[in-house]
């Protein structure tokens, strides 16, 4: 499906923007409140940049929606193609921390890849 524009988003923020983390996963699918997260990483820099991409896998029509955190993430862009759905979100973390997540909510179960990575502002 959109898994290549998911990769090729990924690796041209972690080029541009000198990446200081990176981590994704795949997700079962939850209709949960930031339910479907890329799993977590450690930031070591303060005002990072966080930018998060999920790939709704599923030929459905969900509402995906910026999870919420400490770090105030906003949805950018969605697109929609071959059947599935791609999604920017970002937010800028002030200070360095542990267990930094950039989470989505759907407003249903579709199985779903999500990415998330850190870059210098």
């Amino acid at each position: 499906m959109n898994r290549r524009i998911l990769q090729v988003c990924i690796l041209l923020v972690a080029l541009l923007g000198f990446s200081f983390g990176a981590n994704a996963q795949v997700n079962a699918g939850s209709s949960s409140t930031n339910g479907n997260t890329p799993g977590t990483i450690t930031t070591t820099v303060n005002n990072d940049l966080l930018v998060g991409v999920v790939e709704d896998e599923a030929a459905t029509s969900a509402t995906i929606t910026a999870g919420t955190t400490s770090v105030a993430l906003t949805s950018r862009v969605c697109s929609t193609a071959d059947g599935g759905q791609v999604c920017l979100e970002d937010g800028g973390q002030a200070t360095a921390a542990s267990g930094t997540t950039a989470p989505w909510t759907f407003n249903n179960t579709d199985r779903n890849l999500a990415a998330i990575t850190a870059v210098k502002k």
